[in-house]
């Protein structure tokens, strides 16, 4: 007989992160079960700038935190990593320019999740949409409903879930 094994919910966010930014050539995301932490290593200052305006530091589950940490491309040594938190305004001044920067750049969309993003104008402001493409995630998550344990979602699902304070973004799945 099987021996069930649950995971804790910080390796499920980690899964979540993932599966969103699994065709991203250029970004890798570690997680360090020692340490409470997920590592997110880019080769693209931007990118790590984007990230870490959009992600928070910490992540708490109840008394349990999870540390993120976005490791820039210029430091390689461990012991010099830290999260890039200060940067000026002038460089990211929304979240919609900080998810168009993740999202809206053209490898991406050409190999990626995203079908599209549109900036829409209405007299109440400016609102930026996500359209992922018409696609199933799915990765390995210890849900007792499933007998197989997979999670089978949309990207739109768990880009609202990790991006949740994300203002004036909208994140939605292509009818195409």
């Amino acid at each position: 007989m099987a021996r069930l094994k649950l995971s804790p919910p910080w390796v499920l966010y980690y899964k979540k992160l993932n599966a969103l930014f699994d065709k991203d050539d250029t970004m890798k995301i570690v997680y360090d079960e020692d340490n409470m932490e997920i590592k997110i290593y880019t080769y693209l200052n931007y990118k790590s700038k984007a990230l870490s305006f959009l992600l928070p530091d910490t992540v708490s589950f109840g008394d349990i935190n999870l540390k993120i940490t976005i490791v820039p491309p210029d430091i390689e040594d461990d012991n010099l990593i830290t999260a890039i938190r200060e940067f000026s305004a002038e460089d990211i001044l929304t979240s919609q320019a900080a998810i168009r920067i993740l999202f809206a750049l053209d490898d991406y969309i050409g190999n990626g999740h995203v079908k599209s993003v549109k900036n829409i104008r209405t007299p109440y402001g400016d609102f930026l949409y996500v359209i992922f493409k018409k696609e199933v995630i799915q990765y390995y998550e210890d849900n007792l409903s499933d007998f197989y344990g997979n999670c089978s979602t949309l990207c739109e699902t768990i880009a609202k879930e990790i991006f949740k304070d994300a203002t004036g973004v909208f994140f939605c799945t292509s009818n195409e």
